[in-house]
């Protein structure tokens, strides 16, 4: 196990996922996990260090600003770091909660506290049963509630396959890691190769980003036809209208003239 302390366990289990950071640049990534672990020097934090392995570009807005990045390149790493005892401490559960219901392919909701909890401990356990795995990385802008103007670069972790199943299958794993001893090079070769395996469905394909609409004919445009209304059952998404390229996302035009976009979850979440 990783030696995590019951009481943080416990704070990622009944944690909400938010999103947050700022270690990536923004892009759609498939990431190989590295390592995973809890430290406490200063801070308790635990650690998240992945090595990308696929990367496309996207653009993404602040506010009606198109914010164009280079992603992180194949082949280098980049840390999700959850500080439980700095300043972003009351984010750091949900951030530590998210890439294991993405790597594990668990549904908000559906999964037990205590079974997050015991997972991420698992995780981070001195063997590093992670090390290896893919998982699927989205980045979106986020704004700092109490900065109006200012973003962090939100992350949305997704399952490639589950542990133990098609590209996270263990001679798939094993294959990758003997292959980034050599150098990252050859670790990122190898793994795109697999990609391509017949006996290896995956979820390995992104959505188009999410962007803000223009050309507003009315405050808020019509919801495109291949998308159903909100129902009566979610009145928190009234008011807001599906993005026609990814409908986890919702966007309303603000009393300031300029776009506002949430995720469902956030939405639902009152956030």
């Amino acid at each position: 196990m990783g030696n995590l302390p019951q009481d943080m366990r416990e704070e990622v289990g009944k944690a909400r996922v938010a999103g947050g950071g700022n270690y990536i640049q923004h892009g759609d990534y498939i990431a190989m996990v590295k390592k995973w672990f809890y430290q406490k020097t200063q801070d308790r934090c635990i650690i998240l260090e992945c090595t990308v392995i696929q990367a496309h570009a996207k653009t993404v807005y602040h506010g009606q600003e198109a914010i164009n990045q280079t992603p992180n390149a194949p082949g280098s790493d980049f840390s999700d770091v959850a500080n439980f005892d700095g300043d972003g401490k009351l984010s750091a559960p949900s951030n530590s909660r998210a890439p294991v219901l993405g790597l594990f392919g668990f549904k908000e909701g559906e999964v037990p506290d205590a079974k997050v909890g015991e997972t991420l401990d698992y995780c981070l356990g001195d063997n590093q049963p992670a090390a290896g795995m893919l998982v699927k990385l989205t980045t979106y802008p986020k704004e700092i509630r109490s900065r109006k103007g200012s973003f962090i670069t939100g992350r949305t972790w997704e399952c490639v396959n589950k542990p133990g199943e098609g590209l996270n299958r263990p001679e798939f794993v094993k294959a990758r890691l003997d292959a980034f001893k050599s150098s990252p090079e050859k670790g990122v070769e190898v793994a795109l190769s697999q990609f391509s395996s017949a006996d290896a469905t995956t979820n390995t394909t992104f959505a188009a980003p999410p962007a803000a609409p223009t050309g507003f004919t009315a405050p808020t445009p019509p919801a495109p036809p291949t998308f159903a209304a909100p129902t009566a059952e979610k009145s928190y998404l009234v008011g807001w209208t599906p993005n026609p390229q990814d409908p986890k996302w919702f966007y309303r035009l603000g009393g300031n003239g300029q776009v506002e976009q949430k995720l469902e979850t956030d939405l639902a979440a009152g956030r």
